[in-house]
């Protein structure tokens, strides 16, 4: 195993966050609304499917590789979907955060046996919980335009502006759809690659990569591979793989010894800290919502930045943090991106492995891991950010470039 502060570790680290949720980077290329899709399409309900789950219990095997490096970790998992309710305990040496985790979707535990040390995070100061996995899911069927598993072609009429993907037999072959960018450094595509099993599972494999006209983008090696239950439409795996820092990295996620159903008690959900554990509670600030950057502007403490976008982002939402530190956000996305900029009075130090770039006369710093990047820079008391999904470093400087320092 590696030592514990490589760059494996830290990339480790990032990737089971990301794993926890078991989507972000993938559905970041997704479209904001789903098109309509015929109920005869497969993947039509998945969203319905997935929600009509009560619980599901497995084992979650992550392997990372980064060059010459792996490192492999093993939890035992149990949750409900769409409800943020979870328990998960660690059965390996190697896996990175707490061993213990258990969250009741509005309070979360994160118990470190070893040190006897327990975190305390009020979870529903986030909002409430949705089904948006499922959702990402069913609209990248609808994408796809499915109508059946063996089916060699579809006289279903295509949706307006969405290219369906006529559908092959099983194994004969790829097929693409391209999901619409807003340039071709961020064009991405989805592809059916029929059906395959999972731990004696029947599942749809699909393939998310690069349109052929993205070779040159930030993101022209970036693949993920999503191995989706045909009954439930529950991811059961994936394969990503992408390049950091020249380096080559893969990672698998595979859900082994699956139940569906398996009759979870809410008792599963809760934890009571042994008597003698150390517990802490890190101040999170509270969080405010709003429908426009103008009813933002309106409450907040410090002025709100006012980006330049292109066109086809529309802003989707805005918050203010308050507590120990404040923050204000504005959320955009298009059909294949998202972008927030961020404005907030507390200053801290980035990765090891941040670059240095320039945002006007800036100096700001850039760090990435799959297709997920953010350029941020200090202008007098404050701390400015650029992030993104599906974003290339060049349009999150040009995007830093248009906020003024106030």
């Amino acid at each position: 195993m590696p030592p514990a502060d490589s760059s494996l570790q830290r990339a480790t680290f990032a990737c089971v966050l990301v794993g926890a949720v078991a989507t972000v980077a993938v559905f970041g290329f997704l479209p904001s609304e789903a098109p309509s899709s015929p109920e005869s399409h497969i993947g039509h309900n998945a969203s319905e499917r997935l929600a009509s789950l009560d619980g599901v219990s497995a084992t979650v095997e992550m392997t990372i590789r980064r060059g010459t490096e792996t490192n492999r970790s093993v939890r035992r998992v149990k949750m409900r979907p769409g409800t943020g309710m979870m328990w998960s305990r660690a059965v390996s040496d190697s896996v990175v955060g707490s061993e213990l985790t258990v969250s009741n979707g509005s309070v979360t535990w994160l118990y470190d046996e070893d040190e006897n040390n327990v975190t305390r995070i009020d979870t529903a100061a986030f909002g409430g919980r949705s089904n948006a996995q499922g959702e990402h899911i069913e609209r990248l069927f609808n994408r796809l335009d499915i109508t059946r598993a063996d089916a060699a072609s579809t006289d279903a009429e295509p949706t307006p502006g969405v290219e369906p993907l006529p559908s092959v037999p099983a194994g004969s072959g790829p097929t693409t759809s391209v999901v619409p960018g807003d340039s071709d450094e961020n064009r991405f595509g989805v592809r059916y690659n029929g059906t395959d099993t999972v731990d004696g599972r029947s599942v749809y494999v699909l393939h998310i990569a690069p349109d052929e006209s993205n070779a040159s983008g930030d993101f022209s090696d970036y693949t993920q591979t999503i191995y989706v239950d045909t009954e439930y439409f529950f991811p059961l795996k994936f394969e990503t793989e992408w390049t950091m820092d020249g380096e080559p990295v893969e990672t698998t996620m595979t859900y082994r010894d699956v139940r569906f159903d398996p009759g979870l008690d809410d008792s599963t959900f809760q934890f009571s800290p042994p008597a003698n554990a150390t517990v802490s509670e890190p101040a999170l600030p509270e969080v405010d919502r709003y429908d426009s950057a103008d009813a933002l502007r309106a409450d907040a403490s410090m002025s709100v930045p006012d980006p330049d976008l292109p066109d086809s982002f529309e802003l989707t939402g805005a918050t203010r943090a308050t507590g120990e530190w404040h923050s204000v956000s504005l959320r955009y996305a298009n059909a294949t991106s998202q972008v927030t900029v961020s404005k907030n009075d507390m200053h801290f130090d980035g990765r090891d492995d941040a670059t240095t770039v320039r945002v006007g006369d800036r100096e700001a710093t850039y760090q990435s891991i799959g297709t997920n990047g953010i350029v941020s820079w200090d202008c007098g008391e404050y701390r400015y950010s650029v992030s993104g999904s599906g974003v290339s470093k060049a349009l999150l400087v040009q995007i830093g470039e248009s906020v003024e320092c106030e």
